[in-house]
């Protein structure tokens, strides 16, 4: 953490629409916020997520009449374009959102749709719908749009030493991710310790609207002295030693890694090197099957030109119309399994043992009982590597609701299932591949962004109460051969972007 002095004051002007939509997380925060920015000349307007009324404390503060109040009966997104269409059509442009994220509950909320975390979805619906008016809103020379989202971890960003709920940290993401792809709208995130009272908290945020240093993208504030507040960020740099000293001695034949993700690609890579260097047990999850291969691709070489070829003259053979979709899945069953026989084949070259299982790594159930024969052969799991990923490379305007569940769900609720489909007490390590689009944010990547800025928090909380257990998450910048296209690959290159080799990853 790096210490921040109080924010200098940047005189600009309101948009020339003030109109600043405000989540409402059901905390005293929301009402105090709200007057506070009244007061500064805003014309607040609440949104209330569909569940938030059932965690309204009954003591807060109500409301000022005057101020507007949107409450969705639902989380479609449907209902929140119609509501804001309604409200722009009424009153103008929005030029401000800032989401008060509600406060989890309960640590052990870990799944994207337990608790606090469900509002994780809405608040992305709701910067994707809104994103238009901040942007408009921002292109004038002497006023400032803003997107800022609030949490209430530790106040320390997650790197202090208290309990908190780490899903909710993937706002973070969001916000650097939009940053980047909007340019004219102040986007920053920031994290209160739950102890500030809400009239502390909601300075803290007012602040924070009127600082002209943009380089900043996150911020903590906790209590300091009587009824001060200490102000910090994080720097690109070692900020917490994950790891456990003479983590090598508890890495040993015995050793059983359970890795999602790890039959294909870089995470296969990565396993293979791990089997030289300390030969092991592994058990590598996969959503592919492995079956018997066609009798049309037998024979035929790796050339994706020639298996298509053979894939479309099997399929003409059958009586069907080769479509490209139908010859595309034939092509990719093959491939998929001969990725797999040829990784688990290195492995078992190298020394190490290698299981193949094909299983939902979202579902713990599913998961835990996919698993068991196996586990009962070799033993029980000692070291977790979370490497499964997806992308859905879109602008923010652009995602869809079942992008956000399928990029999200493969990370979240996938370490959530690995962790309890295992007993993490016999843990020795956890290696989570998470990406540098999550610190930094990247265009196109809102959502990879939100999932991997939550992986590195589950990493610190996981390593905060199990100290014995070795916990690295690897924020990983783009590997050549993994979900690098060459169009990809090429405009990494024009931004001065490294990509990794699989060597050298």
């Amino acid at each position: 953490m790096v210490p921040l002095a109080p924010p200098d004051v940047l005189h600009a002007e309101l948009p020339e629409n003030p109109l600043c939509l405000i989540t409402d997380d059901g905390s005293s925060l929301a009402p105090v916020l709200a007057k506070a920015l009244s007061e500064q000349g805003w014309s607040p307007v609440i949104l209330r997520f569909s569940g938030i009324s059932e965690l309204v404390k009954k003591k807060r503060k109500p409301f000022a009449k005057e101020i507007p109040l949107i409450e969705l009966s639902s989380s479609a997104e449907s209902e929140l374009e119609t509501s804001l269409k309604s409200l722009t059509e009424k009153r103008g442009n929005i030029g401000g959102f800032i989401h008060l994220h509600p406060a989890s509950s309960a640590p052990a909320e870990s799944k994207l749709e337990d608790g606090a975390n469900a509002f994780l979805k809405q608040a992305f619906l709701t910067a994707k719908n809104v994103c238009t008016f901040l942007n408009e809103a921002g292109k004038s020379d002497s006023s400032r749009s803003h997107f800022v989202t609030v949490t209430r971890l530790d106040g320390e960003l997650g790197m202090g030493s208290g309990q908190f709920g780490a899903v909710g940290s993937g706002l973070s993401g969001l916000i650097k991710t939009a940053g980047v792809e909007w340019p004219d709208v102040f986007c920053r995130f920031v994290d209160l310790q739950p102890e500030l009272t809400a009239d502390t908290a909601a300075s803290c945020i007012l602040q924070e609207l009127l600082d002209p240093d943009l380089r900043i993208k996150e911020v903590g504030y906790s209590g300091s002295g009587k009824s001060g507040t200490r102000r910090m960020t994080v720097q690109p740099k070692i900020i917490r030693d994950l790891t456990t000293k003479n983590s090598s001695k508890s890495l040993t034949k015995k050793s059983v890694f359970l890795v999602s993700g790890g039959a294909r690609g870089v995470t296969a890579e990565c396993v293979a090197k791990l089997a030289q260097t300390q030969p092991c047990s592994f058990i590598l999850l996969g959503r592919s099957t492995i079956e018997d291969e066609p009798e049309w691709a037998k024979g035929v070489d790796e050339d994706k030109t020639k298996l298509k070829q053979a894939a479309m003259k099997s399929l003409v053979d059958s009586g069907e119309k080769p479509t490209p979709a139908k010859v595309n899945q034939l092509v990719g069953k093959v491939e998929a399994g001969r990725d797999i026989r040829k990784n688990l084949e290195r492995i078992s070259n190298a020394g190490g043992n290698a299981e193949y299982v094909s299983a939902d790594v979202t579902d713990a159930k599913k998961l835990k009982t996919a698993i068991a024969p196996v586990v009962k052969k070799i033993g029980p799991v000692t070291g977790i590597i979370h490497g499964a990923g997806v992308l859905a490379d879109k602008l923010i305007e652009k995602k869809t609701s079942d992008d956000f569940d399928t990029v999200c769900s493969t990370k979240i609720n996938g370490i959530d299932a690995l962790l309890k489909s295992i007993n993490p007490k016999k843990l020795t390590h956890l290696l989570l591949f998470s990406s540098a689009a999550g610190f930094y944010g990247n265009a196109g990547q809102s959502d990879y962004a939100v999932a991997n800025e939550a992986l590195n928090r589950i990493a610190l909380l996981f390593k905060q109460n199990n100290p014995k257990c070795h916990v690295t998450s690897f924020n990983w910048g783009p590997w050549e051969g993994g979900m690098v296209t060459p169009e990809l690959k090429s405009l990494f290159e024009e931004r001065n972007v490294e990509v990794i080799s699989v060597e050298d990853g």
